[in-house]
């Protein structure tokens, strides 16, 4: 890690992880296992500021908005994230490896990007964004109480990425599903075709990233989102009969190019007329539908 001396006390950055240095360049560092971690110097402030946040998203910063919007960020880089370790991410970042690394990536998996099938509802935004609502479920007492959301089967193989041993036919390559989590949450077990496990990121109206570990329970026969899924019940305060709502979103002029991100929003289950003002998102009058707010913008 590089010296702190290199640090101009006094200067501080308008983003979040990034320090202005002596030598006119820009530092970025995050807390890693409660202990800073350095990953690196910078030309600009800008791109001191986008190593902080690929380092966030790898660690799961949800507690914090990332420096830059949300669609600067698709759901690929998240996938390719979910391939390597924290320590190897965060080196790549600091070693300026990166980059280079993803762009090879989303090169050599295109042709294996998820089905999109027909999204059930649909919208475009003043800001050229296009959100196609994936699936919404009303959360059960499993989904609460438990640390894992079960996904409804057809939309996990319609809407997700493929998991070794989900499909019929292919489940003999699978033999651990429960065991496998508790011994490595996160974790991914193989790459490509034969992974069993991977993380999915999406992102809500506060442009907050949530990162769950996404596997399929062979004794079940189940998809199931674990790792992560029990912090995002805290701090949104979620109970049973409470919706989710996922969707796929992508830039109007970058949907050709298969830059598509995943987004999640909440639906409280209100009681009252006073918990529908406050606590409802695109609540409204009885028999009125007034549709949902997502990152400002109104779905209908």
């Amino acid at each position: 890690m590089e010296s702190s001396n290199n640090t101009e006390r006094g200067s501080y950055s308008r983003f979040k992880g990034v320090i202005a240095l002596k030598s006119g360049k820009w530092g970025a560092r995050i807390s890693n296992t409660y202990k800073p971690y350095w990953l690196g110097t910078y030309e600009t402030e800008e791109e001191a500021a986008v190593a902080y946040d690929r380092a966030a998203i790898k660690l799961q910063r949800s507690d914090a908005p990332l420096n830059f919007h949300w669609t600067s960020y698709s759901a690929e880089e998240c996938t390719f994230q979910s391939l390597h370790s924290s320590e190897d991410i965060l080196s790549m970042i600091k070693e300026k490896t990166y980059s280079t690394n993803l762009k090879n990536f989303i090169s050599s998996t295109k042709h294996q990007q998820p089905n999109e099938g027909t999204p059930t509802a649909s919208s475009s935004n003043g800001q050229g964004i296009t959100h196609n609502l994936l699936f919404q479920k009303e959360l059960t007492h499993s989904d609460v109480c438990h640390k894992s959301f079960l996904v409804p089967k057809e939309f996990a193989i319609q809407h997700f990425p493929y998991l070794s041993g989900s499909i019929s036919g292919d489940e003999d390559v699978y033999d651990n599903d429960e065991e496998e989590e508790e011994q490595g949450q996160g974790q991914e077990e193989d790459e490509g075709m034969n992974r069993t496990s991977m993380r999915l990121t999406f992102y809500d109206k506060h442009q907050r990233s949530w990162t769950f570990g996404y596997s399929y329970w062979r004794s079940t026969k189940s998809f199931v989102f674990t790792h992560g899924w029990r912090h995002f019940l805290k701090m949104n305060n979620l109970k049973p009969k409470d919706k989710v709502l996922f969707y796929r979103c992508a830039r109007e002029d970058q949907v050709k190019e298969g830059k598509w991100f995943y987004m999640i929003e909440v639906e409280k289950n209100c009681s009252s007329k006073a918990e529908v003002e406050a606590d409802c998102i695109g609540g409204g009058e009885k028999g009125k539908s007034k549709g949902i707010m997502l990152f400002g913008v109104k779905i209908d």
